[in-house]
């Protein structure tokens, strides 16, 4: 029925109207692109904006013509009762159609868009695999037609790029789809998993809350795969990866990261498939904030709570990060080895001090196993590791409950000093463009 329709509507797109043989079809090879998500607003209002004409008119026209055709079709000589039948069933079908003839015009429309604005992107992607290496002198040096070498300067808002990625959701969407699969499953599944009904109160908790932040959106921390942020004698460039030296320990290199908050039902995937799997794909995006920044709030209702408190809006940005560390037990397992040494240490000043012949290793015996337990707070585990260290030492009852607490402070604070920087924290930070998603394709 769709393609009867179809071809009483005519062509709906030049590509459509031109044969696969006619000269014109072999004369303009397009790009092949498979679009993982498409912003239908943005597109039709850059091209409006651009061209001075509204597309969207066509696709009002096509959807009343497929209308007026499905009622004449399918109710004439047809009886009162079995017409309502047949105009759900038709209405099934003219919805299918309409998605599939929008998607087409849209389609369409983004590759007007981009063959208009190619040459004028602030940079693109470059399919070349060939080196082109410049002095580092020449890095902070660049013509105006080069989008190898971008000052930040040149990063302003509304203007187009387009990047290759890696992509992938920002935490605080791994942490709402994770609450979310979790919550979805059976309840003797859970009980498999370990979660019980206390666990499911609290993740049910923590869905509602991030849920409710996100609003149907989605963010997006996409790094860049051919383009990083270099400093050169304090002059800041995104540069493409083929024109660095070889050596480069005479400048600081920074990933670059396209940080964005999408529509979710403007994915044409399954968000699943697109933002876990860290694939390379394609973006057209515009620069949503001028130059290049390191902070971005994946929560567009973190800056709302900040007009209100800084105090309210800080622990909601750091919302995602936060609880996926605890999911991954990251923190835990850091600070496990970290009081690990601290804990000895407070075992051996206290033997020492009360004069005890129990070796250090039978004194932390019990309190070993506290100090990995991921349902206490770092503090409260010390607490209790250090009571149990206490308990095994004999003699330690002749002290006074301040000699004590110094002891424990002492090796507290000496276990902060020497802690550690994570992996995260000694890796160069990244430098973000906040922007906005036209499409994503590969």
């Amino acid at each position: 029925m769709f393609n009867r329709w179809k071809k009483k509507l005519g062509p709906t797109n030049s590509a459509e109207s031109s044969s696969p043989t006619t000269p014109v079809a072999k004369s303009q090879k397009r790009e092949l692109r498979e679009f993982a998500y498409l912003d239908e607003v943005s597109v039709l209002s850059l091209v409006a904006s651009r061209d001075g004409s509204i597309i969207s008119e066509r696709n009002e026209q096509i959807s009343g013509a497929l209308r007026a055709s499905a009622g004449a079709d399918t109710t004439v000589g047809v009886p009162t009762v079995a017409q309502t039948k047949i105009s759900a069933q038709v209405e099934a079908e003219l919805n299918s159609g309409n998605t599939i003839l929008r998607r087409d015009i849209i389609q369409s429309t983004f590759e007007d868009l981009y063959t208009g604005e190619k040459d004028r992107l602030l940079f693109g992607v470059t399919p070349s695999k060939e080196r082109a290496e410049v002095e580092i002198s020449k890095l902070t040096q660049r013509k105006p037609d080069d989008k190898r070498i971008i000052p930040p300067a040149q990063i302003e808002r509304g203007r187009l790029f387009e990047i290759r990625v890696e992509l992938s959701v920002d935490d605080i969407y791994v942490v709402r789809s994770a609450a979310k699969t979790l919550l979805d499953l059976p309840p003797d599944t859970q009980s498999l998993m370990g979660i019980n009904g206390k666990d499911e109160q609290s993740i049910s908790a923590s869905f509602h809350l991030i849920d409710s932040l996100l609003l149907g959106l989605v963010p997006i921390r996409a790094k860049a795969v051919d383009y990083v942020v270099t400093t050169v004698s304090g002059q800041q460039r995104i540069v493409h990866k083929s024109v660095l030296p070889d050596d480069q320990s005479s400048i600081q290199v920074q990933p670059l990261i396209v940080a964005a908050v999408a529509t979710e039902s403007n994915f044409w995937k399954d968000i699943r498939q697109v933002g876990f799997s860290k694939r390379e794909f394609n973006m057209m995006c515009r620069v949503a904030k001028d130059g290049l920044t390191e902070k971005w709030d994946p929560l567009p209702m973190a800056d709302v709570f900040g007009a209100i408190s800084q105090e309210i809006a800080e622990p909601i940005r750091q919302l995602g990060s936060v609880s996926l560390s605890l999911i991954r037990n990251e923190v835990d397992g850091q600070n496990a080895s970290r009081l690990t040494g601290a804990i000895k240490n407070y075992a051996g000043n206290l033997i020492a001090e009360v004069k005890s012949e129990i070796p250090v290793k039978d004194a932390i015996e019990t309190a070993l196993p506290i100090l990995g337990k991921g349902d206490l707070s770092e503090a409260e585990a010390w607490a209790q590791a250090c009571e149990q260290v206490e308990k095994r030492i004999e003699g330690t009852d002749t002290l006074d409950r301040e000699s004590l607490a110094d002891l424990r402070e002492k090796e507290w604070k000496a276990s902060m000093a020497s802690e550690p920087k994570s992996a995260k924290e000694q890796s160069p930070k990244d430098m973000i463009i906040e922007s906005e998603i036209v499409a994503i394709y590969w």
